[in-house]
């Protein structure tokens, strides 16, 4: 990993982006940190790709075609000729190319300057190199070749993108530090943890915040789980405990995004628990009067599932509203275990359950607040912008290091050799 020992700079770039996210459902660490980006700097997200079936059934659209303007300085760009056919790789090339035209046309007529390109995902690695970057990221925020519902076929395109990817871009970052140990194969990662905005999940700590009505009629003590339910969570350790303490509510709030058939059924199972309380997506601004009313936040993940690698944005909210934490032995929850606890199995969740609602003491809920705050989201926005202005300032050095050993318009063979693409090899 860099040491970064210069103060925060902000580069003098605007920045590119692609993500399989469309605006409407950006969400996680792509919304907090793109919209913060676009405060000081100009920033094009690119839609994703359709499938052919998507350019004749306009329902399946998600978006309008064409620039539109989100923000100030925030804008996205959708094409109804931009997407991906596995069974024909030709078109998917003659799409890319066209696609890439456009965006060179798109970031033309809104006059971005010198340009840092953020991709979110390997499948757009063919992206690098096109927009005469300054400096290339690939931001890592989840194991993909992990995720449930993927054939070997499909993990292996993965693989071998995503492998090029770690391979040409200047700056790889990570969201914690499982993903930091498995992706920086190449020395140019930079750990990244999720932040939290402070200022909103804080709200939580005010007696002026009000506790929603379907959650204050829910029994205390109240276990919560913020956020998808999915496969990476644990239903079986959910549902034992319950079992077992039938006087603790377990309360999830979040959308259901169960593929599996076994998940399925045994969410089906515990909605059956008068313990179990679903209360499904709220909107983020009424999430604070939510944490609020619970008493202990919960991250009970599957290890066996892209969890393992995961930055929970939820630890930091939870810490924010000054809830105890309890979680999954992750590898990026570890260094906070000054002020959150770690259970692997349903006994030692108990007894971490039973000992936090007995010592949650004020000073105690101080050092979770203080730690939130020390991880809002603007200290990971000056790191992300130090690191990118740091890589600049590396490339340029470089390059009039190379040519100061040109000779005769031969350039030198030696260890600051330039890539294709501009990084260092």
């Amino acid at each position: 990993m860099w040491n970064l020992t210069c103060a925060h700079v902000v580069p003098n770039v605007d920045y590119l982006s692609f993500a399989i996210e469309s605006w409407d459902r950006l969400f996680g660490c792509r919304k907090a940190i793109m919209t913060r980006l676009a405060r000081r700097h100009k920033l094009l997200l690119n839609g994703p790709p359709h499938y052919p079936r998507d350019i004749f059934h306009d329902g399946n659209r998600s978006e309008a075609n064409g620039i539109i303007r989100r923000t100030d300085n925030f804008y996205t760009l959708t094409s109804n000729l931009h997407f991906r056919s596995e069974r024909v790789p030709g078109l998917t090339r003659i799409s890319k190319n066209y696609h890439i035209h456009k965006v060179r046309r798109a970031l033309e007529k809104l006059k971005f300057g010198p340009l840092a390109l953020v991709i979110w995902q390997p499948e757009f690695v063919d992206m690098l190199g096109n927009f005469g970057e300054q400096v290339s990221c690939y931001y890592v925020y989840d194991n993909f070749v992990d995720y449930v519902g993927q054939d070997e076929e499909e993990r292996r395109h993965i693989e071998e993108d995503e492998s090029r990817m770690l391979r040409m871009v200047d700056i790889v970052f990570t969201t914690g530090a499982g993903l930091f140990q498995a992706k920086n194969r190449y020395g140019n990662a930079v750990n990244v943890p999720n932040g939290v905005d402070f200022d909103l999940f804080s709200r939580a700590l005010s007696p002026d915040t009000p506790i929603p009505a379907d959650l204050s009629a829910i029994p205390e003590p109240r276990l919560g789980y913020v956020g998808t339910l999915n496969e990476k969570v644990n239903l079986e350790l959910i549902e034992e405990i319950a079992a077992r303490r039938p006087g603790w509510s377990f309360v999830f709030i979040g959308p259901e995004k169960l593929t599996l058939d076994a998940g399925i059924e045994r969410f089906q199972s515990l909605r059956k628990r008068s313990n179990f309380y679903f209360l499904d997506r709220r909107p983020e601004n009424e999430l604070p009067g939510y944490f609020r009313g619970l008493d202990i936040g919960l991250m009970p993940y599957n290890l066996h599932s892209w969890a393992y690698f995961a930055s929970p944005l939820k630890l930091h909210e939870y810490l924010a509203a000054g809830k105890p934490v309890i979680s999954a032995p992750i590898p990026s929850a570890g260094q906070f275990r000054q002020v959150i606890s770690m259970a692997h199995d349903p006994g030692e969740w108990i007894a971490a359950v039973e000992d936090a609602l007995a010592h949650n003491d004020r000073e105690t809920r101080a050092e979770r607040v203080a730690v939130a705050r020390a991880n809002d989201w603007n200290t990971r926005i000056e790191l992300i912008e130090t690191t990118i202005a740091n890589k600049i300032a590396e490339k340029q050095y470089v390059g009039k290091d190379l040519v100061d050993h040109t000779v005769g318009g031969v350039e030198s063979s030696g260890p600051h050799a330039t890539s294709a693409y501009g990084g260092v090899r």
